[in-house]
């Protein structure tokens, strides 16, 4: 009996080497050839591409196939990208990273380090981002690969944009044009050319833009290069919108129209309507601006994600207060704030959603992976040598499943304890007795009849639950954004306090605003606080600085009142503690410690008392903010 297992196997081992000698090198062509043509296939049905790259992926697990494997999973990755699904585009780079890192292909490596950069912008992670893209550029430069890094060129080139380096983006720019001109590559250097004109548009240099846009619609419309001439018209239409210029508007949109009709693209047709309602708003034709963004708004129902919807609405809005029809206004406003919200409140459901079915998937991998060793264990018939070569095979597998579900079960308890976090900082800011308050303010100067400034405050509240809601989802940004943030803040207190106080803004010119980096809403809670706990309850006029200045590597800022101090506070807190409870500070505090420890950086936070003649005059906040440039 146990002769025949023996030969039984030693059978299926000679039909597998047989299985495996049908010339490789023919399949891995074949295979090779069917991810190119699912590359372009996914554009139309992105479901079966997916589906058919995974039993691909299935098929080249084998060593012989690694090249066909890494390009299969690349794809694989920028599907889950298209769907919005980052978690899995995520760690499916990683193990194509792993793979031609194993295999030593460095072409391979660099085309996914390119692919995860990309991932990296969508995130907004520009420092990971541009430490990928270096890579797979020097990677290139070895393999005299000029292609490549001209590619890398460009993608480092939109990094920096993103980033408001602009300078640095027309460098790389203008290198890879350059280099696509000696390659005499037409695509490239009009590719190069249309980001150019769009930097340039973003530097205030229209005349510029206009001549790089015009030269990149020359070279496309020679080699009929649909999708990238498009995107060229539509950014020329665009520029002469803005310049109120209606024949070269509509000449570029007319074109644009022709070809999409060919083709037909909603977020296309969608863009061309939007540059429509942006001319004839800047002509002061507000009812045809109006119409065109109607349209726009109708067609973004049929995009799956964009801000196509909220830019139509914005310019209707607009529109709509051009022509004096304020209350119209008023209700485009909120259904636009309402659309904003439900997209924000949309990624966080799917990021959450994501999340959970991935810890799922690790619970089923890990139960499937004990069936399989307790199923093999009770199998005691094996030959003593080939049960002990299977029994360390399974426990290896055991250790390195049970390792990665357990590193995988950690990354995600972090990620809910951060998201969590967040939501209790956000539910700090959302004070609601701020949001009542602020909404009978506005009421009462409705009933006042003082439109414009209802209006004006109702527009001001909006841009900061949106700017609140936006930035407690980050988990740093620049310091200009969080200063802007807390003027709008300030505003709507002391417009709610009826200016009981004033406030001096005393920033150090030293200070890169846009490079230097804190956590997000930091700085709020303390200016509540100084504000409703500090000067209020005090009869004199309040007086509020926010100071900021450069001391060696640490920006030091200062929130400072002449409030009744924390000593007389304390008295009275429990007489107002029913009135006013936040926590926004205590959670603050706790977003500073996991920020240190997370970053190995040191932000401190120090609250001192200040005296005049041995008198409470006030309290001053200090905070200490090392160098987090990005």
């Amino acid at each position: 009996m146990q002769l025949n297992k023996i030969l039984l196997l030693l059978f299926c081992l000679g039909l597998s080497t047989l299985s495996l000698a049908q010339d490789p090198r023919a399949m891995s062509e074949q295979l090779d050839s069917e991810i190119g043509q699912l590359f372009i296939s996914k554009k139309y049905n992105p479901e079966a591409a997916l589906r058919r790259a995974y039993e691909i992926d299935e098929i080249t697990k084998s060593n012989r196939f690694h090249n066909v494997r890494i390009r299969c999973l690349n794809l694989i990755s920028i599907i889950h990208m298209d769907r919005e699904m980052y978690g899995y585009a995520d760690s499916t780079l990683n193990l194509a990273h792993t793979i031609s890192h194993d295999f030593n292909d460095s072409l391979l490596m660099g085309s996914t380090l390119v692919n995860w950069a990309k991932l990296d912008m969508i995130r907004g992670d520009y420092l990971s981002a541009t430490d990928k893209v270096l890579k797979a550029k020097t990677i290139f430069e070895l393999k005299q690969r000029v292609k490549g890094e001209i590619h890398c060129a460009y993608l480092l080139a939109q990094v920096h944009f993103h980033r408001q380096l602009y300078a640095e983006a027309n460098d790389d720019l203008i290198w890879g044009i350059d280099k696509s001109k000696l390659l005499k590559d037409t695509i490239l250097e009009a590719a190069g050319l249309v980001n150019l004109g769009l930097n340039q548009k973003k530097q205030g240099q229209p005349s510029d833009a206009i001549n790089s846009l015009k030269r990149a619609s020359s070279l496309l419309s020679r080699c009929q290069e649909q999708g990238d001439i498009l995107q060229a018209w539509l950014a020329l239409s665009s520029l002469y919108a803005d310049l109120g210029k209606k024949e070269e508007t509509l000449e570029y949109i007319t074109s644009v129209r022709k070809s999409e009709k060919l083709d037909p693209h909603l977020p296309t047709r969608a863009e061309a309507l939007l540059v429509r309602s942006n001319l004839h708003h800047n002509l002061g034709e507000f009812e045809t601006s109006i119409l065109f963004a109607d349209s726009a708004w109708v067609l973004s129902q049929g995009i799956d994600h964009g801000d196509v919807g909220a830019r139509a609405l914005d310019l209707k809005q607009k529109s709509l207060y051009g022509a004096g029809r304020y209350q119209d206004a008023y209700e485009v406003l909120n259904l636009k704030n309402e659309v904003v919200d439900s997209t924000v409140t949309r990624i966080n459901q799917r990021e959450i959603n994501e999340l959970e079915k991935m810890y799922r998937d690790a619970t089923k991998d890990r139960e499937i992976l004990l069936l399989q060793t307790s199923q093999l264990s009770k199998d005691k018939t094996f030959d003593r040598i080939i049960f002990a070569l299977v029994a360390v095979l399974i426990v290896l597998l055991f250790l390195g499943g049970w390792y990665m579900f357990r590193n995988r079960q950690r990354r995600l308890h972090d990620k809910f304890d951060k998201i969590d976090l967040e939501q209790k900082a956000l539910k700090a800011q959302m004070n609601p007795h701020f949001i009542f308050n602020a909404l009978n303010s506005i009421q009462s100067s409705i009933l006042n009849e003082d439109r414009m400034l209802a209006y004006e405050f109702h527009n001001k509240f909006t841009k900061l639950m949106r700017r609140i809601l936006t930035l407690s989802r980050e988990e740093f940004v620049s310091m200009r954004d969080e200063l802007e943030t807390l003027k709008l803040y300030i505003d709507l207190e002391r417009y709610r306090a009826d200016n009981a106080f004033d406030v001096e803004y005393q920033i150090d010119e030293a200070i890169n605003l846009d490079r230097q980096k804190t956590p997000s809403l930091l700085f709020q809670p303390y200016v509540e606080n100084a504000i409703w706990h500090g000067m209020m309850p005090n009869e004199q006029k309040g007086q509020l600085v926010i100071k900021m200045e450069q001391k060696g590597n640490l920006v030091m800022c200062y929130v400072r009142d002449n409030g009744m101090g924390r000593t007389n506070t304390t008295r009275t807190a429990s007489r107002r503690k029913s009135e006013h409870e936040s926590v926004g500070m205590e959670v603050t505090e706790t977003r500073i410690k996991l920020f240190n420890r997370k970053h190995g950086k040191k932000i401190s936070v120090h609250i001192s008392d200040l005296a005049e003649n041995g008198k409470p005059a006030g309290t001053e906040v200090q905070f200490s903010l090392p160098h987090l440039d990005e």
